[in-house]
């Protein structure tokens, strides 16, 4: 199941992402055509990073493949992880721009 999750995203979401700044240190991350993957808050102060589900991409695997939500957030938070080298919760701020790739 893994593999054909990975494929569906692969070609709904697709791989090249870009992260807008919302406001003071929240971010959203969407893919290039405007699927939001995810929001994360960066607090600066502590270096702690707060990640946030897309309700709609986890709704929408969810739903295709007839597993339930925790279960999609799963597959998902691991195809960005793999797809974009992400091994710390930290490595999320390399799609900052001012922190560099």
């Amino acid at each position: 199941m893994e593999k054909r999750i990975y494929d569906f995203l692969d070609k709904t979401v697709g791989r090249k992402v870009k992260c807008i700044r919302t406001s003071d240190n929240y971010y959203t991350i969407k893919s290039e055509n405007g699927t939001v993957i995810l929001y994360f808050n960066h607090f600066v102060d502590t270096d702690r990073i707060a990640l946030f589900r897309s309700p709609y991409i986890c709704t929408m695997v969810s739903g295709f493949f007839g597993i339930d939500e925790q279960e999609s957030t799963k597959y998902i938070k691991y195809w960005f992880g793999d797809v974009h080298g992400l091994n710390k919760v930290k490595d999320i701020l390399k799609f900052i721009p001012s922190h560099g790739k």
